[in-house]
């Protein structure tokens, strides 16, 4: 993981500069079809914009765009105050491949591709938490240390959103496996720190950091799509699959062949599978 610091210093939430003693985190994703990190870190980097986080994540790397012990406004304010005083905020990009049709449903023009992404920049969201957890001293197995912003406004303390969940349950991965990834590799004493880069944004190392990026991403795409063999009746059939968090997906178009009919049954709204015939 790369983490390149990219101080909104245009932000009046950077010049504000109000301290903070980090005491958890909230993991919020972006809400929109874009997947570049350094799009966001752009249109933030100005005055007059009531809204700020400390990071953007991506796959592979993280933009750190406030000092860790500045408040950040990314919650906004519930029925009983608001985490942006004790929680860090953070960020996930998401897949270009999805198309929002209202503020929290999106259809998915190549669903493999997209959880792909989604697995990917989720990864690093969980190795950049377990990071912050380690330097900033914050016990993830503490109660409310780790929460997505849906939760957040369910305890009363953010705005009235569904992020994550509504992109993360579309891929079946939930905040409670999340927390359980990181308090299990956090009790372990999993070291991440060999494995993080932090660079300045003017940092030669990363004068090329937008294309790397793209490589990078597009690397993690190949790998996350696989081809296996399908063994129906006695016949093989190619298809294409992807592992997400432990789950193995299958498009149903793949499964459609001599022996084998997709439906839709209207009445019971389900997706049914049946054998045909030899």
């Amino acid at each position: 993981m790369k983490i390149i610091n990219y101080y909104l210093k245009n932000n009046d939430c950077y010049k504000l500069a109000k301290k903070i003693t980090p005491k958890g985190i909230i993991l919020h994703s972006v809400g929109c079809s874009q997947e570049e990190p350094t799009v966001f870190c752009k249109s933030f980097d100005k005055p007059n914009l009531q809204k700020c986080v400390h990071a953007f994540v991506g796959a592979g790397v993280v933009y750190q765009t406030l000092p860790l012990d500045y408040k950040a406004w990314h919650c906004g304010l519930g029925s009983r105050g608001s985490y942006n005083s004790s929680h860090i905020g953070i960020e996930m990009c998401e897949p270009n491949t999805i198309k929002y049709t209202s503020s929290n449903r999106f259809i998915d023009i190549d669903p493999i591709r997209s959880k792909a992404f989604i697995a990917g920049t989720l990864n690093t969201a969980i190795e950049y938490i377990l990071y912050l957890c380690n330097i900033l001293s914050i016990n993830p197995s503490k109660s409310g240390s780790i929460l997505s912003h849906h939760e957040a406004y369910l305890q009363g303390y953010a705005t009235n959103h569904s992020d994550p969940e509504h992109l993360l349950n579309y891929a079946g991965i939930s905040m409670d496996t999340i927390r359980q990834r990181i308090i299990l590799s956090h009790k372990n004493n999993i070291n991440m720190d060999k494995n993080i880069n932090v660079f300045d944004k003017t940092d030669d190392k990363i004068k090329c950091k937008e294309q790397d990026y793209k490589n990078y991403l597009s690397d993690q795409i190949k790998k996350a799509k696989d081809k296996f063999d399908l063994y129906i009746n006695d016949e093989y059939k190619d298809a294409d699959m992807i592992n997400v968090d432990g789950f193995v997906y299958v498009r149903l178009r793949d499964m459609t062949g001599k022996y084998i009919a997709v439906d839709f049954d209207k009445q019971k709204n389900i997706i049914t599978l049946s054998t045909k015939a030899k």
